[in-house]
């Protein structure tokens, strides 16, 4: 599993250094900044409502790398990484929840594989996996949420290691993100040296997990 999200990551950053050059130049068009700015929330006000938005969009299938970046070229990198996180674990406890109380025979009759699949993985270890599996970055948060959520799983471990384990990404496309607005190429640099970290973490968590169980 781990061999094939490796190339499928190197496949995405190739892609993100292709995509970053051509927005950072279209971000940093003066005039285009200028349209935009009428347009993006600025304040606390503005804080909450994008918060709002993003918990929103985020449960009902948004990717969080998506989010993050949007909240990182908003409010830029601090601020972006919190608002992107919170947002993202209350949309997950929101798609959870949903599902827990209202789903768990639709999803067993339409993703049946993909149940069993994540049930094996978080049976055992809940907290700890959760991590694992959002540290990845991969795979469809939302369908993540959706299922675990089906599994009828513990909801606290799952959302606070959701919470831990969406943090990394966070990082890196919030500073992504305020990158592209700040027309800051150490910015970019950092995010993807970031990702290849995350990457770096995900795949020592995972071997570590495969050796306890091996045991």
């Amino acid at each position: 599993m781990f061999k094939s999200n490796l190339i499928l990551t190197l496949i995405a950053i190739i892609i993100l250094l292709i995509i970053a050059l051509p927005s950072q130049l279209l971000f940093n068009n003066p005039e285009f900044q200028q349209q935009l700015s009428h347009y993006l929330p600025t304040g606390i006000h503005g804080a909450i409502l994008l918060f709002l938005l993003i918990t929103l969009l985020t449960s009902i299938g948004l990717p969080r790398q998506i989010g993050a970046f949007i909240c990182g070229y908003c409010f830029d990198f601090i601020f972006g990484v919190m608002i992107a996180t919170l947002a993202t674990t209350v949309g997950c406890w929101l798609t959870f929840s949903f599902a827990n109380k209202y789903l768990e025979r639709l999803v067993k009759q339409h993703f049946a594989k993909q149940q069993h699949a994540i049930y094996n993985f978080l049976s055992e270890q809940l907290f700890y996996k959760a991590i694992i599996i959002r540290i990845l970055p991969l795979g469809s948060n939302f369908l993540t949420n959706l299922i675990a959520g089906a599994c009828q799983l513990n909801a606290k471990p799952f959302i606070a290691g959701s919470f831990i384990g969406f943090i990394p990404q966070m990082v890196i496309f919030s500073l992504a993100g305020a990158g592209i607005k700040l027309d800051s190429s150490s910015h970019l640099i950092a995010s993807i040296s970031l990702f290849i970290l995350a990457l770096l973490l995900s795949y020592y968590l995972y071997s570590k997990r495969e050796k306890h169980a091996s045991i």
